[in-house]
């Protein structure tokens, strides 16, 4: 039954191209402010060793760090004030054996995704362990066919990866990797998908879905911020914020955008963005990055939180909370806050690093 949902799900997406979802979705956006400012609090990280570049999920009472660089994972428990070190890297079954290019947290069970395979860790009485491993390819670089509706022509989304699972579904964000279909090529915008599906069962073939909103698609010459954010609610819906969109896009079970709403943050400056050339855009990307655009979006309960930057010289960044689909606040939030889960009735942002001084810190708040 859930490979036949598949099928039908991509014969949707194909027979569905350009414009036309976009042109149907409704447009639900609601507004009614409850409050116009969080009591934020810093919490410091017990020093560990680490090269503070990395991912955080959050399960349960604890927050997970994936570091990057040293492919090892940490568990940072808030309450306890204590971190540890849950996953080395090796070639044990407790150990990571490959790198760590995102992470999410499923049930009980942790999700690595990496270059080639992804690879699920379960905790039992002594610890965690590999419970599996499936190999995944990414670039074939086949000419065949139309290469927007292949998923072996996109690789993961850089430096703006995000995975998630669903259903025995990992979900990973894409862009184009193929000499003629990438960012950069004319026409990419308007035919290129933001998703694969990659599901678990071996019977099962990947499939990709969704596309640039019409907002992102006027945007297309400033590559700095052609990318997007996305995250799943407890139904498996899928949530989609492009960088310069005020709109957030609901895709629902068959892959489809059926809803959207938002609006733009506060004293956002998109004024300051340059129109920028290939060349210039791997020469000027990290500056440029600073700039005033959506940042990650995060769904917890009926909550929707989606963090921005508001420009290059403001002090503070912006955090929208809607529920459900009805704007209640936007509020001034500390640099570098980005929502990842609830622990009791606080919500907890993800590490956030100081490199110069090593040290890391987590941001936390109620609503009330």
């Amino acid at each position: 039954m859930k490979n036949l949902i598949y099928i039908i799900a991509l014969a949707c997406l194909v027979g569905c191209g350009g414009n036309n979802q976009f042109e149907e979705i409704e447009n639900c956006s609601k507004k009614e402010i409850r409050f116009n400012s969080l009591d934020v609090e810093k919490l410091l990280v017990p020093d560990f060793p680490t090269s503070t570049i990395g991912f955080s999920v959050l399960q349960g009472d604890a927050i997970y760090f994936g570091d990057q660089n040293q492919r090892e994972v940490f568990e940072y428990i808030p309450e306890r004030d204590s971190v540890r070190k849950v996953l080395g890297y090796g070639r044990g079954p407790r150990e990571i054996d490959t790198g760590i290019d995102a992470m999410t947290y499923n049930g009980d069970e942790l999700c690595i995704v990496s270059d080639i395979v992804i690879s699920k860790y379960k905790m039992d009485s002594t610890g965690w362990f590999n419970r599996s491993s499936q190999f995944v390819a990414w670039i074939k670089r086949s000419d065949d066919g139309d290469m927007a509706e292949r998923p072996d022509t996109y690789t993961k989304l850089y430096p703006k990866l995000r995975c998630r699972e669903h259903n025995d579904t990992v979900y990973v964000s894409i862009a184009g990797n193929h000499p003629l279909f990438n960012p950069f090529i004319p026409g990419y915008f308007d035919k290129a998908r933001l998703i694969k599906g990659i599901p678990l069962q071996k019977q099962s073939k990947e499939f990709i879905f969704g596309q640039f909103s019409p907002q992102m698609k006027e945007q297309k010459g400033r590559y700095s911020f052609f990318m997007f954010d996305f995250d799943t609610d407890a139904e498996g819906d899928i949530y989609v914020t492009g960088e310069l969109d005020s709109l957030i896009y609901k895709y629902d079970h068959t892959f489809r955008a059926v809803q959207c709403w938002g609006y733009a943050g506060e004293d956002m400056n998109f004024g300051e963005h340059k129109w920028l050339s290939e060349s210039a855009f791997k020469q000027d990307s990290h500056d440029e990055r600073h700039k005033a655009h959506y940042r990650k979006i995060k769904c917890i309960d009926n909550y929707i939180f989606r963090s921005y930057v508001k420009s290059l010289t403001a002090e503070c960044d912006g955090l929208q909370i809607y529920d459900g689909k009805t704007l209640i606040a936007d509020v001034e939030v500390p640099k570098g806050l980005n929502v990842i889960g609830k622990i009791g009735d606080w919500y907890y942002s993800e590490l956030v690093s100081d490199e110069p001084s090593m040290k890391m810190w987590v941001y936390r708040f109620r609503i009330k």
